[in-house]
């Protein structure tokens, strides 16, 4: 995962809010590490992109294996960042055990294809998550196809933006009448090519003031794009 200032386009994770929280995140990280195999963490390499990123609260995303689950710290601290533990289970009454050891959670997930698993786990564990998202096969693939859209908007912006020219059209002016040229195009290909139709048209109306008087141009510029425990079974 590509971590760093978020306007670089590869960026998929930004910093934490401070240095506080970054510091608060390293010391729970730390108690949650006994007890607990790092499977990764900064130590594996963590290089934020982008300009200023060295005075940012960048915190490596830390994954934590809990062989011992029922009892280890997970269901007691959390980390306010980009944090994970593993807890190994034998059988889904385990696994619901384990999801109501932790005494509540914004959000829940149960991954699962099989319905029958869906209605025997979301009653048991419902009362201790805010909200519980049961994911199969075929939603997982249209969040995927979803993410893949939304990132393909993000580029198609980004690639606009780079466009000066392009953003000073479709932005900053208002909408050109037949026949008018911005200075702009004095210096494009085919600028010397007029339509002397539509200017002795635009022509006849300037000289008329009654139809000088009419609604103003509207332009329209393009638009704006506008935590948890999981319970997996295979």
């Amino acid at each position: 995962m590509s971590i760093g200032a978020l306007e670089q386009a590869q960026a998929r994770m930004g910093a934490l809010a401070s240095h506080a929280q970054a510091k608060d995140v390293a010391e729970r990280v730390a108690e949650l590490s006994r007890g607990a195999e790092v499977v990764c963490s900064a130590k594996d390499g963590f290089n934020p992109i982008g300009i200023g990123v060295a005075e940012g609260a960048f915190f490596a995303p830390t994954l934590l294996l809990a062989k011992n689950a029922i009892d280890h710290a997970a269901h007691d601290v959390e980390a306010f960042g980009p944090v994970s533990t593993l807890m190994p289970y034998d059988g889904i009454d385990e696994a619901v055990a384990l999801a109501a050891r932790g005494r509540g959670s914004l959000v829940g997930t149960l991954v699962t294809k099989d319905p029958a698993t869906a209605a025997h786990v979301v009653p048991q564990i419902a009362a201790w998550h805010g909200r519980l998202l049961v994911l199969d096969r075929e939603a997982a693939v249209v969040l995927e196809q979803e993410r893949q859209h939304l990132a393909e908007q993000v580029r198609l912006r980004e690639a606009l933006a780079a466009d000066h020219d392009a953003v000073r059209r479709l932005e900053l002016l208002p909408a050109a009448r037949p026949g008018q040229r911005d200075q702009g195009d004095q210096d494009r290909p085919g600028a010397e090519h007029t339509h002397p139709e539509l200017e002795q048209e635009h022509d006849g109306e300037d000289e008329d003031p009654e139809r000088r008087d009419g609604p103003p141009d509207v332009h329209h510029g393009p638009g704006q794009l506008g935590a948890s425990a999981s319970v997996t079974q295979p």
